[in-house]
């Protein structure tokens, strides 16, 4: 749960980040990336 709550303020931290420097494209990308390694993490905990 709590690496759960982390993994969602880190996509949250990306997108803003991706946002500022380099515009919303770019932001797509990085914040499906950060998607499929949440669920990713997802899937180790309840492994």
């Amino acid at each position: 749960m709590i690496y759960g709550l982390l993994a969602v303020g880190v996509i949250f931290g990306v997108f803003a980040v991706a946002v500022w420097f380099k515009g919303e494209k770019e932001a797509r990308k990085l914040t499906s990336a950060a998607k499929s390694i949440d669920s990713a993490i997802a899937e180790i905990e309840s492994a």
